[in-house]
């Protein structure tokens, strides 16, 4: 049974918590309206952010730096362009961190809130390890509310992008869990990669809120009610 013996359910956030593919499509749309209107500034600040998210993937398999991932991240692209590391910092905020905010809640995935708010009422311990910071994503969603926990790769106490544990270890602490007890909700191999090389069992969570195939939260909301009932 999926959930037996089970006490918390983790969550990553950006796949698996809303549409990505809807996402994008409603950025895409955002960007072209404003390379109308200043078609070389918009082209810099996309080569930007292309590279931001390119460097972000090469730093997950880099050895642990000294350096804190807040900072490394955006340091190697301020390099990269020769550019002052808080002009960088202000161009990512905006593109990856506020205007996506606009489209969440009409992103979210169908059910994904009955879901959370039945957990909740089952007295499971609810919280969310993302690569990227995710507070603000929740409250954009309107499901803030029903996380104990909220987690990021690049909190100064965790230091490590996904396929490392590490967030998962913090929350297995914080919550006095054993492995056995927890579940990772994710929707990449690199989430199932972090889950299952701590012994972590792992979900995945269909890419397009299908029906059919992969999990969703229809039929995940579904298995816990059989699950609890035994």
């Amino acid at each position: 049974m999926l959930f037996n013996n089970i006490r918390g359910i983790l969550f990553d956030v950006d796949g698996t918590l809303y549409n990505q593919r809807y996402l994008r499509y409603r950025m895409i749309v955002k960007l072209l309206k404003f390379f109308l209107i200043n078609p070389k500034q918009v082209y810099k600040e996309a080569k930007i952010v292309y590279f931001f998210r390119k460097n972000r993937e090469l730093l997950r398999y880099k050895k642990e730096s000294v350096c804190p991932l807040k900072e490394l991240q955006y340091i190697k692209v301020a390099e990269h362009f020769v550019l002052p590391l808080e002009e960088i910092k202000t161009i990512i905020k905006k593109w990856i961190y506020l205007y996506p905010l606009d489209y969440l809640k009409d992103s979210m995935f169908s059910n994904l809130e009955s879901f959370l708010d039945l957990a909740k009422k089952m007295g499971l311990k609810l919280g969310v390890f993302s690569d990227y910071p995710a507070q603000d994503k929740l409250r954009a969603m309107g499901i803030d509310r029903y996380f104990d926990l909220v987690i990021s790769a690049d909190d100064i106490e965790i230091n490590a992008f996904k396929p490392s544990f590490k967030g998962i270890e913090m929350v297995l602490s914080k919550w006095n869990l054993a492995k056995h007890e927890l579940i990772y909700v994710g929707d990449r191999e690199i989430d199932r990669m972090c889950a299952e090389d701590i012994g972590v069992k792992f979900i995945k969570i269909g890419s397009y809120d299908s029906y059919y195939g992969e999990m969703n939260y229809f039929n995940l909301e579904r298995t816990l009610v059989k699950d609890r009932k035994r």
